[in-house]
């Protein structure tokens, strides 16, 4: 993956570029993706708020495979499917918490379908919920627990718990 940034107006504009191939056996995904986000200051905290929107594309190429039934249907020929996606997120952050909500694709566009046997693949939407808090302890040490909530469609959730230490703001400790 490759990524890209930069602010603009004073620091309330942000615009980025994602670049991602990932290959695994016979897949080869290749995405695209343009970030922009707009920061809002209040008097004791910002309201960022971004969108993303690109391309996709998943190529198979099941010729590649060793199978025993050279006549499934899902898994003979090439596969070649370009999929538009656009995400969202809101975050919201002062010097004691932190909170955001995102969506990252909000399409969920077939990857596959094999008519004649009904076969059907969907990519599944993702929501992330994440949170925060820098709790002073010492003048030069900070406690700042976080999580993050992962859901699926279709799917059980997940979560992350974190603790950490930051010793005069450039050493950081802790466990996930």
């Amino acid at each position: 993956s490759f990524t890209a940034h930069n602010s603009f107006m004073d620091n309330r504009v942000g615009v980025g570029l994602t670049f991602v191939r990932d290959k695994i056996g016979v897949h080869d995904n290749l995405g695209i993706f343009a970030s922009y986000a707009y920061k809002i200051h209040f008097a004791h905290g910002i309201l960022s708020m971004g969108l993303q929107g690109g391309v996709y594309n998943q190529r198979s190429d099941f010729s590649q495979l060793n199978i025993r039934d050279r006549n499934d249907p899902l898994l003979t020929g090439q596969l070649n499917k370009m999929n538009p996606n656009f995400g969202t997120g809101l975050y919201y952050a002062n010097p004691k918490v932190f909170f955001g909500i995102s969506i990252p694709y909000i399409l969920t566009p077939t990857v596959f379908n094999v008519d004649q046997i009904d076969a059907r693949s969907k990519a599944d939407r993702y929501y992330y919920i994440n949170g925060g808090a820098a709790l002073p302890i010492s003048e030069h040490v900070i406690f700042n627990p976080s999580f993050l909530i992962r859901m699926q469609d279709r799917a059980p959730f997940g979560y992350d718990l974190t603790m950490q230490f930051i010793f005069d703001e450039v050493i950081y400790a802790g466990v996930s």
